[in-house]
């Protein structure tokens, strides 16, 4: 997970800060009003959990390895039954 601006990033709006010095975060965009560390914290999890699901699709994408040539075992489960 990348932790760049997670301090600075609005969780509603996604809107980033050039500073952010005060304890409380006001975002002139969408209104929210939330302590810092709250905002911090949430980003995080939304960037964890967005990183979670990635890996998921990135996982069903693979899938079974492909060959030309099946293997030997896998040769003869295909044939099993075949008349």
């Amino acid at each position: 997970m990348d932790p760049r601006n997670t301090s600075r990033e609005y969780p509603r709006c996604g809107y980033v800060v050039e500073t952010q010095e005060e304890q409380i975060f006001e975002c002139s965009r969408c209104g929210l009003k939330m302590g810092r560390h709250k905002v911090t914290s949430i980003n995080i999890r939304r960037r964890y959990l967005e990183g979670k699901r990635r890996e998921k699709r990135r996982a069903r994408r693979r899938g079974f390895p492909h060959s030309n040539e099946p293997e030997e075992t896998t040769r003869v489960e295909l044939w099993v039954g075949v008349a």
